[in-house]
């Protein structure tokens, strides 16, 4: 398989996994994991890894109009602001 082909199995796993994450659907998840661990080339973590980085990047990318750098800072401010783990405490009901 060349470096193209292993690129699209890699997005196309790192999509299912966030699509599992977002649906909540831990088997599906797990099944996910589970390819990329049995992976024929012994890399399949790792470049879950790496594709999951790129679609956070271009997505970043996206929604900062290029600027990347700022969305995360963004995120991490929200996150670490005084309340932020109250808000999304689950057992808050928030």
């Amino acid at each position: 398989m060349s470096g193209a082909d292993t690129s699209l199995v890699d997005v196309v796993r790192a999509s299912r996994l966030v699509l599992a994450s977002i649906d909540q659907d831990s088997d599906h998840y797990a099944a996910v994991l589970a390819e990329c661990a049995a992976d024929p080339y012994g890399d399949g973590v790792d470049r879950l890894i790496g594709a999951l980085v790129s679609q956070v990047s271009a997505l970043s990318s996206m929604a900062t109009g290029g600027d990347p750098s700022r969305f995360m800072l963004d995120v991490l401010a929200t996150a670490t602001a005084p309340g932020a783990e109250e808000s999304t405490d689950p057992e808050g009901g928030s």
